[in-house]
């Protein structure tokens, strides 16, 4: 139960970490992958994932590393991330 808690109130703080870095009250967008966009491998489930907002979306990467390759080039990141989510849409459609 205390381990259930802890989620819970560190789920809760990076929650309102990332409305804050948002810099609006403005609902943050979640991410809609299961996977980093930088590297491929999975991050949903994943408590070690480095998580962080970038113009109101969610942004899942493996570590704070792979954050360093996102700044290089964001643009490129969140085109990959909207095609991408648009294909899982669109298979949930199907």
């Amino acid at each position: 139960m205390k381990k259930l808690f802890s989620l819970v109130l560190v789920m809760s703080l990076f929650t309102a970490i990332a409305k804050a870095d948002n810099g609006t009250n403005a609902p943050v967008k979640p991410y809609p992958l299961n996977h980093c966009i930088v590297c491929g491998m999975l991050v949903k489930g994943r408590t070690d994932a480095f998580t962080f907002v970038y113009h109101g979306q969610e942004i899942k990467l493996c570590d704070q590393s792979e954050k360093q390759e996102f700044d290089s080039n964001p643009a490129k990141y969140l085109k990959k991330l909207s095609n991408e989510a648009g294909k899982k849409q669109q298979n949930s459609n199907d």
